[in-house]
């Protein structure tokens, strides 16, 4: 499946809308979707029948939430504090620790080991995604 680097944003935010939706109001949800998410509905009803289906879901590792706290020093940043997680990472506000920037940034960290060549994919595939786009209200890419 390929989806569309400008798409991927609006998806990824219907998809996390779905999957919050309890069961019961889930049918025929992506029908009722607005006019102007039309050409994402196709992508976005794949994604759901692979869900339903477990194929998606089941692809995902099992996950050892690794023991990061504020002041944990990666590599040249130092966590300030967790902004949030999702199903492959937990994002941390973090800041460059090594005196060469004077930066705050969002500090991405794998929630498995990257050993694992699936998660390793995902995270190329996101960060080669993210690292195309340009717009004030998306991250920019600094460091992978």
């Amino acid at each position: 499946m390929k989806i569309d680097p400008q798409s991927w944003p609006r998806l990824s935010r219907l998809l996390d809308q779905y999957l919050e939706l309890p069961e019961e109001l889930r049918e025929g949800w992506v029908d009722r979707l607005p006019p102007e998410d039309a050409d994402v509905r196709p992508l976005l009803q794949q994604l759901i029948a692979e869900q339903r289906n477990d194929e998606f879901l089941s692809t995902l590792p099992q996950i050892d939430r690794p023991a990061f706290s504020p002041g944990t020093i990666i590599g040249p940043y130092r966590l300030i504090r967790e902004l949030g997680q999702g199903g492959m990472g937990v994002v941390w506000l973090a800041e460059r620790a090594d005196g060469e920037v004077k930066r705050w940034v969002a500090l991405k960290l794998p929630l498995v080991s990257l050993h694992n060549q699936t998660l390793v994919e995902r995270f190329a595939r996101e960060r080669d995604i993210l690292a195309q786009l340009t717009h004030h209200q998306i991250a920019r890419l600094y460091d992978a």
